[in-house]
């Protein structure tokens, strides 16, 4: 896939494998707008001194996907949407693979990825929670921590 450099091991790669019963996404523009919001998913802050770790029984129905429809109305790029997303959710990149995914992602042609987060926002944030959940659920099976 181009939209990521060809690196066939990608973080989101990775975490994208996990959940193999989920077809791939054959639209560019969905392809990115998927991976950033699986980069905002893992980048968040679940400690308590972010006031999302309080409401994780909200989180998937509501916080996240509002947080990532809310943010393509006020953004002409992804990097804009991507700073009112992670500062709104208390989200940022954990590793340097993360921060090298996430700044190749944001130079994607915008329109069409803030059009897809706009309209298929249920359906990006379900398959961030079932890649979240296959993945959650591989680290258990090989005893690393979640």
């Amino acid at each position: 896939m181009n939209t990521v450099g060809e690196n066939r091991f990608s973080v989101t790669n990775r975490w994208l494998a996990t959940a193999w019963q989920l077809p791939p996404l054959t639209d560019p523009a969905a392809q990115v707008a998927e991976r950033v919001v699986l980069l905002l998913h893992y980048g968040i802050d679940w400690s308590d001194s972010n006031w999302v770790a309080a409401r994780r029984g909200d989180y998937w129905d509501n916080l996240l996907p509002t947080r990532v429809r809310l943010a393509t109305y006020n953004s002409i790029n992804l990097h804009q949407w991507w700073t009112a997303s992670a500062a709104r959710l208390g989200s940022a990149p954990r590793t340097d693979e993360q921060r090298s995914e996430l700044a190749t992602l944001l130079t994607s042609e915008a329109r069409p990825v803030l059009q897809v987060m706009r309209d298929q926002t249920t359906a990006l944030t379900l398959r961030t929670r079932i890649v979240a959940d296959a993945v959650r659920a591989a680290r258990t099976e090989h005893g690393l921590a979640s």
